[in-house]
């Protein structure tokens, strides 16, 4: 029976990210290395959003790791599984009691769904761009709390059917905060002063730069179907002699996603300058877990019956640092490398006479091509 006198949400609380880090710290080493990561999401995860009292958890498995092993992991915690909920790539763990997961230090702990997402899952990478964008702008905060409070309005006091009002109303509102991934344009260049108008026009975009400067101007805006990235292009020398891996962190923690980045062998800055920035931005990238757009592209040389594979390189680099949603953009690679690739949760940024290739029609999952 639901009840009027506990409160549906609630203002948001500063304690939440602490209770978040506190679960954080006792799941971490129970999962040891099949985990990459462990985030706090959903509305909790947002400073000044209106929210149900309840934290989520999503665990972040290695590549490899299976959810079989992380679920034998979270039951010497008291964790039970439950299963996928209809929701692919995202799999759900009860709590018995509010001693769980169990703890010497504590022996209650805050209300909290935990999940557990396979590398590369579509749902993981949801759960964090629509966090990220709601934490950037100020103007989805406030659209997100009028629903919120809209539902509230509808629902009169009821907790299922809450719900349910939200579910209606929240449909077109994260269409618009994902910019309708993975259906977006998934690689553009915009001007960082595009006019609001124009914007309106280009729909919905994941819109990279190619220097940390361009990413300045465009984490300015407010725009809510554009997502920017933070990039340094491999074939731009001044960006690549001017990067700074701390200002690239600052920044790619204000942004949902980083890019243009990677190699180009054809270009003339150095190869070996353009490897050691490249792997400075993999380092921020698995630090803040962000999907990240990567170009690679191959030197033909005459003489030589083969190029150098910016490609292989690629993917010996996303071998030695794992991360979230890796979209490969113009991708060049052979059919070996791209059933690496696969392997790898890579996503492929292509346009479409390239994803008719026979390669991308054997090799990857219609699920995995964005154009």
């Amino acid at each position: 029976m639901s009840s009027t006198f506990e409160p549906i949400v609630v203002d948001y609380d500063p304690a939440w990210p602490t209770e978040a880090a506190a679960l954080i710290a006792v799941l971490a080493p129970a999962v040891g290395t099949l985990a990459i990561a462990i985030h706090h999401v959903g509305s909790t995860a947002i400073p000044g959003m209106i929210a149900k009292p309840v934290l989520d958890i999503d665990i972040e498995l290695a590549p490899g790791a299976t959810v079989e092993a992380a679920s034998a992991a979270l039951a010497t915690l008291g964790y039970a599984f439950e299963g996928d909920k209809g929701i692919p790539d995202r799999y759900a763990y009860g709590r018995p009691s509010p001693g769980v997961p169990f703890s010497a230090e504590q022996t209650a702990w805050p209300a909290h769904h935990l999940y557990v997402c396979p590398h590369g899952s579509a749902e993981l990478a949801r759960h964090l761009v629509f966090r990220d964008r709601l934490r950037a702008s100020v103007a989805l905060r406030e659209e997100y709390t009028a629903i919120k409070r809209e539902a509230l309005r509808r629902a009169q006091g009821v907790r299922q059917a809450y719900v349910d009002e939200k579910e209606r109303l929240t449909d077109g509102f994260i269409w618009k905060v994902l910019g309708g991934i993975p259906t977006l344009d998934a690689h553009a260049h915009l001007r960082a002063n595009l006019a609001r108008d124009e914007v309106r026009r280009s729909g919905a975009v994941l819109a990279l730069t190619l220097s940390l400067d361009e990413a300045e101007r465009a984490l300015a805006r407010d725009d809510s179907l554009i997502v920017w990235g933070v990039g340094c292009y491999p074939g731009d020398l001044p960006a690549l002699m001017a990067f700074d891996k701390g200002r690239f962190r600052e920044m790619a923690g204000r942004a949902a996603v980083i890019g243009e980045v990677g190699l180009d062998a054809g270009r003339r800055p150095p190869l070996d300058l353009q490897l050691q920035v490249f792997r400075a931005i993999l380092e921020v990238a698995a630090e803040l877990s962000r999907p990240l757009s990567i170009h690679s592209a191959d030197l033909r040389l005459p003489g030589r019956t083969s190029p150098i594979s910016t490609a292989s390189m690629v993917l010996d680099e996303l071998e030695r640092t794992p991360l979230v949603a890796p979209i490969l953009h113009w991708w060049t690679g052979s059919a070996d490398e791209t059933s690496r690739a696969v392997a790898l949760g890579c996503y492929f940024s292509v346009h479409s006479q390239v994803a008719r290739r026979s390669q991308f029609r054997t090799r990857v999952p219609p699920e995995r091509i964005l154009v």
